[in-house]
C-alpha cells in the first residue's frame, strides 16, 4: 500500500511529481532545492536581524 505523501503547507507551491525523473535529474533536482533553501534560511536570519535591531530601538 502506498503511502499518500503529505499535502503542501502552502498551496502555490505544488510538489514537483518525481515519478518521471531520472536519477541524475532527481540529484540536480535536490541540488537545487538545497540552494532554495539556503537563499530562503539567509533571508530569515536577515529579516531577524532587522526586526532585533528595530525591536532595540523601539523598547525602552
Amino acid at each position: 500500500m502506498d503511502e499518500e505523501e503529505p499535502k503542501p503547507r502552502f498551496p502555490d507551491w505544488p510538489p514537483k511529481t518525481l515519478d518521471h525523473l531520472s536519477l541524475d535529474a532527481l540529484e540536480a533536482y535536490g541540488q537545487a532545492l538545497q540552494v532554495e533553501l539556503a537563499r530562503v534560511k539567509r533571508t530569515i536570519e536577515s529579516r531577524a536581524k532587522q526586526r532585533n535591531a528595530a525591536d532595540s530601538i523601539f523598547k525602552r
